[in-house]
């Protein structure tokens, strides 16, 4: 921040506890379910977002709304709409909606054109399984919000 740095915060999406707990014992997370752990874990965020003055995007919100995390519509990949028992990271469809309500906060839109955008995260932010990942290029999150950049860069 004292470098003139805007900083947004990114809750936890929701999570297919159904395929998680498939690929992992249950005693990993304690007395908590996974589903109570993210809430938590968001509520922390939230918290921290509001005691430092950081922009909040509320991707858990994002991601709930696309519906069961088993169906079709589901932003996180699933059998039903990637052929794999994930659950967790998001499809194509879901980085790509992601990275456009992203560019729709202020800290991200008013961004001058030689701005940079630094992203830190887990496996979701790398873009897990997608084409580009780690990168700022492909099918990732930090990728569709480039892509999102240089066409308005362009305009």
């Amino acid at each position: 921040r004292k470098n003139g740095s805007r900083v947004v915060l990114n809750t936890l999406p929701p999570c297919s506890e159904t395929l998680l707990l498939a690929r992992h014992a249950r005693e990993k997370f304690g007395d908590q379910s996974p589903g109570a752990r993210i809430e938590r874990a968001n509520e922390i965020i939230r918290n921290i977002a509001a005691a430092t003055g950081s922009e909040l995007f509320d991707l858990n919100a994002l991601v709930a709304a696309s519906g069961d995390p088993d169906a079709a519509s589901s932003l996180l990949r699933n059998q039903a709409n990637a052929k794999m028992d994930d659950g967790v990271h998001l499809r194509k469809e879901g980085y790509e909606l992601w990275a456009e309500k992203l560019m729709a906060l202020p800290a991200v839109s008013s961004l001058p054109a030689d701005g940079m955008i630094v992203c830190l995260g887990d496996s979701l932010t790398y873009g897990a399984g997608m084409t580009g990942a780690g990168t700022s290029s492909g099918d990732t999150m930090p990728g569709c919000l480039r892509r999102l950049i240089e066409m308005k860069e362009r305009k």
